[in-house]
């Protein structure tokens, strides 16, 4: 399939007090193609909201890009100007914002915000066109029509999502960010809003960048899986491959936490806790403080990637020397 994003080394650090800074990304790479999605999952502070901002041109003015290229449909975002990217957001790349309350304007009608999106990036569709556009996509979302009218704390927290997956919607774009859609969502309002990005993706052919913490909702919802540490992708993969054969101690410690209904009788196992600075380890492996399975070597060897197969890559201090890139 055709690439649409391409991310390459990507370094981010932002500026803390005293003139200090923190990296909060570590030389990530990956591709997205037309029509298929990638999961990045892990904890929160690995890198992964960071990653969706930088995509969308949004970081906040203490993050400064290190090093790196974002490429999408061969532009590299990090080198475009303000007023490109402006026209590119909504129309090309969107963005579901994990807190749908405070991406919505509480004094504004729902049904005129999205509106009003699609006639900034369209100016050539007329309020009328826009409305039954906007119609058209809240028949999609499951969302009555009379509630076009409604202000934001009118809807509850679900229906609120519902709305800003359609606003993401609205222009039609090639790419969509989902940061945490579900997050303080019941567990049936998230199936029904997992199933309905999954429904719109496969008919729209939309690519999908979904980010969270919730490994079971990557598992659920996409093509391939990019497991965060720390600031860096310490494993990638197909879901098939990842979830199946896990290779990295960090990717299988997040399997043995997650809650299950089945009666195997195991119980949860939960991740030693420790620090996930990513400054704490110069050399090495970030994830040796916590790996049940670290040798002398993890704390002193930089770790490699080993390829499993052509789609399946990990990053361990214990990988062969050859260096090859995800």
């Amino acid at each position: 399939m055709d690439c649409l994003l391409e991310i390459k080394n990507l370094t981010i650090a932002y500026r803390t007090g005293g003139g200090h800074s923190t990296t909060a990304v570590d030389g990530v790479s990956l591709n997205l193609s037309k029509g298929e999605s990638l999961g990045l999952v892990g904890e929160s502070g690995s890198g992964k909201s960071t990653i969706g901002a930088a995509v969308m041109g949004l970081l906040p003015r203490n993050a400064e890009i290190v090093s790196g290229e974002i490429l999408f449909n061969g532009e590299d975002l990090l080198r475009t100007d303000a007023e490109t990217l402006r026209q590119l957001r909504w129309k090309q790349l969107s963005m579901i914002f994990q807190a749908a309350m405070n991406a919505l304007n509480p004094i504004q009608r729902v049904g005129d915000q999205i509106v009003e999106a699609i006639r900034v990036h369209e100016p050539e569709t007329g309020p009328t066109q826009a409305l039954g556009r906007v119609e058209t996509l809240f028949h999609q979302m499951g969302i009555p029509l009379e509630r076009l009218r409604h202000f934001p704390h009118q809807y509850s927290g679900g229906m609120r999502q519902r709305a800003i997956i359609a606003m993401a919607l609205a222009c039609n774009p090639q790419l969509i960010i989902a940061d945490e859609p579900t997050t303080a969502l019941d567990v049936i309002v998230q199936d029904q809003i997992l199933k309905t990005i999954l429904a719109l993706q496969k008919e729209l052919s939309l690519a999908i960048l979904f980010i969270s913490h919730d490994i079971a909702v990557i598992a659920d919802v996409c093509h391939h899986v990019g497991v965060m540490y720390a600031g860096q992708i310490v494993e990638i993969g197909s879901s098939e491959e990842v979830f199946a054969t896990p290779g990295h101690p960090y990717t299988r410690a997040l399997l043995g936490a997650h809650i299950t209904l089945s009666d195997d009788g195991k119980a949860p196992r939960a991740i030693m806790d420790n620090s996930n600075d990513t400054e704490e380890v110069d050399i090495g492996c970030r994830f040796a403080p916590r790996c049940l399975s670290v040798k002398a070597e993890c704390h002193k060897t930089a770790p490699q990637w080993l390829k499993r197969s052509e789609t399946h890559w990990i990053r361990c201090p214990m990988a062969p020397a050859k260096n090859s890139e995800a």
